[in-house]
C-alpha cells in the first residue's frame, strides 16, 4: 500500500475543516467544528423514521452532540485520552501484534465516542430551545463558510503535494 497516497487522501479530507467559537451566555463559549461525511451520515441514520418537528429538533440535537468540541477551555479530547490509556494497557499485552493493539485502541476510541455522543445528546436535549437554535445557527454559518472558504491555498497545497509525489516517483523510476 502506498502510504504517501493514503496520507494525501487524509490531507484532502482536512481541507474545509473549520472551527468556530460562539459566546452563548455569560461565561460560556462553545467551540463548534464542521462534521465529517461519516458524522453527517450518522446523524441521519439516527433520525430515520422521524418526521416534522421531531425530525428537526433531533437533527439539531444530534448535530450539536457531534460538533460541540469544547466548552470554555475544556475540550472533549477522547482520542488523546484513550490512546494514552489503551497504549499503556496494550503494551503490557506482549502476545498482541502491533496491528492487534492498534485495532483494540481504535475500537475503544469508537466506543468512547459513541458513549460521549449519547451523553451529550441527553444533556443538549434538555437545553432551552433558544440555546439549541443559537448554536445550530452558528453551526450552519460555519458549514456555509467552510464550503465557500475551502481556500485556493488549501487546494493548491494538496495539488503541490500530489505533484511532488509524482515527481519523486518518476525520479525513482529513472534510477532503476
Amino acid at each position: 500500500m502506498n502510504k504517501d497516497a493514503i496520507q494525501l487522501l487524509k490531507d484532502l479530507g482536512k481541507t474545509g475543516y473549520k472551527e468556530k467559537v460562539i459566546n452563548i451566555a455569560d461565561g460560556f463559549s462553545i467551540t463548534l467544528k464542521t462534521l465529517t461525511s461519516r458524522e453527517d451520515t450518522d446523524v441521519f441514520n439516527v433520525l430515520d423514521g422521524l418526521k416534522g418537528s421531531e425530525f428537526f429538533h433531533n437533527h439539531k440535537v444530534h448535530t450539536l452532540a457531534r460538533c460541540v468540541i469544547q466548552i470554555n477551555e475544556f475540550r472533549f479530547d477522547i482520542e488523546s485520552d484513550l490512546k494514552v490509556k489503551e497504549t499503556k494497557e496494550t503494551s503490557e499485552a506482549k502476545s498482541l501484534t502491533e496491528d492487534e493493539k492498534e485495532k483494540i485502541i481504535k475500537k475503544a476510541i469508537e466506543k468512547r465516542k459513541e458513549e460521549m455522543i449519547a451523553e451529550k445528546v441527553k444533556i443538549i436535549s434538555d437545553w432551552p430551545s433558544r440555546i439549541i437554535d443559537e448554536l445550530y445557527k452558528g453551526y450552519s454559518i460555519l458549514v456555509g463558510n467552510a464550503e465557500t472558504e475551502v481556500s485556493d491555498d488549501e487546494l493548491e497545497e494538496t495539488k503541490d503535494n500530489i505533484n511532488k509525489l509524482s515527481k519523486d516517483k518518476d525520479k525513482k523510476k529513472k534510477r532503476k
